[in-house]
């Protein structure tokens, strides 16, 4: 539905009457004020457009001596120094990845192929959270997680959260950098939230 409110304005369709005094006319409908109002109504609903959303997210939770963090830190450095087109030495493009910043252009470039994320280390578990195109990258990263969930001596403690359906139009973790950003506590998690001085705020 669509309203439409239209102040009455003078005018007269007499020709040669632009000198006619519109004030006089019965009603005075424009020194009232008076506005027209249309409704519009369609037979059919306009179609939604919604916003591209090409990427895609993964989040991998296993303990700490999985060594499923490491195919899948593999996995988006070597993407990633691919698509950057970083060469040398492995300690060169390591080190590269683990200090480039993505410029204005990139982070608004919705074609770029990286993987971007974070890995969480508390001494106990390990949190991978990916990001990518859903068309991309990400494909190689949902090949790693249903082999991890297939796998039938894969540990206990391993969690993989993944649903193609879920697509998102922006990046969260861009501005992290093109390695997983290492995030590591002193302490466990789980002894970091039970501590008073964490529940006192």
């Amino acid at each position: 539905e669509l309203r439409l409110v239209l102040n009455v304005v003078p005018g007269n369709n007499v020709k040669g009457g632009g000198d006619l005094d519109w004030k006089t006319r019965p009603g005075r409908y424009a020194e009232t004020g008076c506005t027209l109002e249309v409704d519009v109504r369609l037979a059919r609903p306009l179609p939604v457009v919604a916003p591209p959303a090409p990427y895609t997210r993964a989040v991998f939770v296993v303990d700490h001596k999985d060594k499923l963090f490491k195919r899948l830190q593999a996995c988006a450095r070597e993407t990633n120094a691919r698509v950057l087109g970083l060469s040398g030495s492995e300690k060169h493009v390591l080190t590269t990845l683990a200090t480039y910043k993505l410029d204005e252009a990139q982070l608004a470039d919705h074609t770029l192929d990286l993987l971007t994320g974070f890995h969480f280390i508390d001494g106990e578990v390990r949190m991978l959270a990916v990001e990518g195109l859903a068309a991309g990258a990400m494909q190689q990263v949902e090949a790693i997680a249903r082999e991890a969930v297939k796998d039938p001596s894969a540990p206990k403690k391993r969690h993989v959260l993944i649903n193609r359906e879920l697509d998102y139009p922006n990046r969260l973790y861009a501005t992290l950098g093109t390695d997983l950003w290492p995030i590591k506590t002193a302490k466990p998690l789980r002894v970091i939230l039970s501590e008073a001085a964490t529940l006192a705020g």
